[in-house]
């Protein structure tokens, strides 16, 4: 699932000292399963009222996770142990009201080296298996990823991929050190209508996603005229920035073009505005994390 309560409940957790696990809905019930089993997973959190079904039937089963909570429903009533996302929050800001300096105690005790994740396999080779990632790799994951371009606030990034997938979640993280708004996707269908609609400046994607669009325009293409093909393959070219001289001309040759446009170094170093407070080790200290 691709939505901001996905990114919420993931911060929530870090910032807590939890673990988060990904679940994909198009798994099967064997691997969620072995999964749920395998992490001793005790909170679950389901998109709608098909998932919430499998997640149910695998807690008669297991016994766990212990608490659901549905992002969006039309029940009327739900199991014990069941809440809506809007009830969820709702307990949450009793118990801040409570305990006001208690989630901020929480979050500074989260240390660096703490497990922050666990992304399990596919499982095509067997069970999926997973792999611990700690707080530490996040940071450093995300701040470099913001280092590969010279990224504005202005700019805006569109997210579509499953927030199950590493690749989205620290895109998630990078925007939010950098400052960059963003917006999550109808659905994979509806893809290109949201790229004309919202028109991103940055974008983040499996390989696949990038090359069912530029099929799609081809085949647009090809049925209308060849100046216009022309103009489609230099504002391509001209796109390849992060290419080398002899890849570009390269491809150039290919897509039967003279002159090539010039093309800036592989990666280009860039310093974030937003400044965060280091410790000795360059991992960032712990009260930068929470107020």
């Amino acid at each position: 699932m691709t939505r901001a309560e996905w990114a919420d409940a993931d911060l929530a957790i870090l910032s807590a000292g939890g673990v988060t696990i990904g679940l994909y809905p198009t798994a099967s019930l064997k691997e969620t399963t072995h999964i749920i089993r395998h992490s001793g997973l005790r909170c679950c959190f389901a998109e709608d009222d098909a998932i919430l079904e499998t997640l149910l039937s695998i807690r008669e089963t297991l016994g766990q996770p212990e608490t659901l909570v549905v992002f969006a429903t039309r029940r009327t009533s739900l199991p014990p142990g069941v809440l809506t996302w809007e009830d969820f929050k709702a307990e949450g800001r009793i118990l801040d009201e409570r305990a006001p300096e208690r989630f901020g105690a929480i979050c500074r005790a989260v240390r660096p080296e703490d497990l922050a994740t666990i992304a399990y396999t596919s499982g095509t080779t067997g069970p999926p298996k997973g792999a611990m990632i700690t707080h530490a790799n996040l940071y450093h994951t995300a701040l470099n990823a913001t280092r590969m371009h010279h990224y504005e606030e202005s700019d805006f990034g569109l997210a579509f991929l499953p927030l199950t997938h590493m690749l989205q979640r620290m895109t998630v993280y990078a925007a939010m050190h950098l400052g960059i708004v963003g917006a999550y996707a109808e659905s994979i269908d509806r893809l290109v209508d949201n790229f004309r609609e919202l028109k991103p400046t940055v974008q983040v994607s499996v390989p696949q996603i990038f090359e069912r669009i530029y099929n799609r325009i081809q085949q647009t293409l090809a049925g209308g005229s060849p100046l216009k093909g022309r103009i489609f393959r230099r504002t391509y070219l001209t796109a390849l920035v992060t290419l080398h001289d002899d890849e570009v001309r390269a491809l150039a040759e290919r897509e039967n073009l003279s002159s090539p446009p010039p093309a800036s170094p592989t990666v280009v170093s860039y310093a974030p505005r937003i400044r965060t407070p280091r410790s000795p080790t360059g991992i960032p200290s712990r009260s930068s994390h929470c107020p």
